[in-house]
């Protein structure tokens, strides 16, 4: 796989060279920290985030101005575009809410966004050893604030859909209509 490839890679560079920076040695923490969330495996060996997958390129109901995947935070790794955990954790989470955003809530993807931003939060914070390897305000967001998220979230969808059915609902009384008279013989 080639990200394993990349994670092994940046290793054995780290090996062979002795004056690092603090912020290389940032950038590889962000990219280890990515693939390993990317390629997390579910008990049945399927990778989680290929079920992202099923999402289109460009929605009608984007939820945000720039399109946020996994290709992108891939590309902007690579480029060593993120200094800091809190950019990169902004924008993976982003990657996350799209899906939410884009999906109902009982559907595979949406279910695999929860448990993907889970996992992430669980190893960004074996990673950074709790804040004593590594300090950032990205560690301020734990399992209980993404819970509360979520509630906000489904919130929302519900109250979106509940203004899409009342505007769908015939302004027509039901006692109006011609099949509720009863005749009198």
């Amino acid at each position: 796989d080639a990200l394993n490839l990349q994670r092994l890679f940046i290793e054995k560079k780290r090996d062979l060279t002795h004056n690092e920076s603090v912020q290389n040695l940032v950038c590889e923490l962000l990219i280890c920290l990515f693939i390993q969330t990317f390629n997390y495996e579910d008990q049945d060996g399927q990778y989680i985030s290929d079920s992202f997958s099923e999402l289109p390129e460009q929605a009608e109901n984007e939820p945000f101005d720039i399109v946020y995947t996994f290709d992108m935070i891939r590309q902007n790794l690579d480029q060593r575009r993120y200094r800091r955990l809190d950019a990169f954790q902004t924008d993976l989470f982003k990657v996350f809410e799209r899906a939410r955003k884009l999906t109902l809530p009982h559907s595979k993807v949406y279910q695999d966004s929860i448990k993907l931003e889970k996992i992430y939060l669980r190893l960004r914070d074996e990673i950074c050893q709790h804040g004593s390897l590594l300090r950032s305000p990205a560690l301020l967001f734990n399992e209980d604030r993404l819970q509360h998220e979520l509630v906000r979230e489904r919130t929302e969808k519900d109250s979106m859909a509940n203004t899409n059915n009342q505007n769908s609902i015939s302004p027509t009384k039901s006692s109006d209509s011609d099949e509720n008279k009863v005749s009198v013989s």
